[in-house]
């Protein structure tokens, strides 16, 4: 994956989709900043407790966030049993043509 086009084409569909929340934005930045600390596995691990630390959102927050973003198609995520941290998988923003050919014809 790679970061810096990943961020810039999340910025782009953000254009399109004007109405994902701020704390959604927000954690979809910290969860690609998981995945990059952990060499950009398929899928990866992240305690909630560090989620709030890196994004300052509440847990509720976070939730409702991660719900948001699974329902938009930009993540997918499993919660595990127990104290267990939740399995995130990011979805790469580079399968979206619409996003791509919107980016080349503006120079992005």
């Amino acid at each position: 994956m790679n970061y810096i086009k990943e961020v810039n084409q999340f910025n782009v569909w953000l254009h399109f989709h004007p109405g994902v929340s701020s704390s959604a934005r927000l954690l979809w930045y910290s969860l690609m900043h998981y995945n990059n600390s952990c060499g950009w596995k398929k899928k990866f691990t992240v305690p909630i407790s560090s989620l709030m630390m890196s994004s300052g959102l509440s847990a509720s927050a976070i939730k409702r966030a991660r719900a948001t973003l699974q329902k938009a198609g930009r993540i997918r995520y499993t919660p595990q049993p127990g104290n267990r941290a939740t399995v995130y998988e990011m979805i790469s923003m580079e399968e979206e043509n619409l996003i791509t050919s919107w980016i080349g014809k503006n120079n992005l």
